[in-house]
């Protein structure tokens, strides 16, 4: 029984400090699943597409739908997704296939869904969206991953940190 309650304290312990020190297990098929660092966004200028990064979702500068989905099903509120746009990038909507685009070139698993898996109706962008100075247009690796698809551009300020893997499943 104490060693038992020896594991469990150290692995608390390990993943407290595996926490502060910036390790991050990502579940989620929102992006690649496994093990990852994150350090601090130090300027705009180290962001760059295909980068993974940390959303703070109720921040003041994260879009209202984010934000409302957060709150209204208890999730994280640090989400990971990767940059598919920056600053002065059009994202369009191609019907055929169905799927977005960035300056012309297709993102996958961008299709636009009108109901997320519970059935819950999703919000609606407009498109096409130039994206202005300061934002960032944010996808995932999942057809179902909730996105700038449907919450609109990121203000970059929202963003807390790069995520980089160490270690993908």
């Amino acid at each position: 029984m104490k060693a038992i309650r020896l594991l469990v304290i150290l692995g608390y312990a390990g993943f407290v400090i595996g926490w502060w020190m910036g390790l991050r297990i990502v579940t989620t098929p929102s992006v690649p699943r496994g093990l990852y660092t994150t350090h601090g966004l130090r300027s705009v200028g180290e962001l760059e597409r295909g980068a993974f990064v940390c959303v703070r979702a109720l921040s003041d500068y994260a879009p209202k739908a984010l934000h409302d989905v957060v709150i209204e099903n208890d999730l994280p509120v640090t989400w990971i997704k990767e940059v598919a746009g920056l600053p002065g990038d059009l994202v369009t909507h191609a019907t055929g296939p169905d799927r977005l685009e960035v300056n012309g070139n297709g993102l996958a698993y961008s299709s636009l869904l009108s109901t997320d898996s519970q059935g819950r109706t999703l919000p609606v962008q407009s498109f096409p969206t130039r994206l202005a100075p300061g934002e960032v247009w944010l996808s995932s690796r999942h057809e179902r991953g909730y996105d700038s698809r449907y919450f609109g551009p990121v203000d970059m300020r929202a963003l807390n940190c790069i995520a980089e893997p160490l270690w993908i499943l």
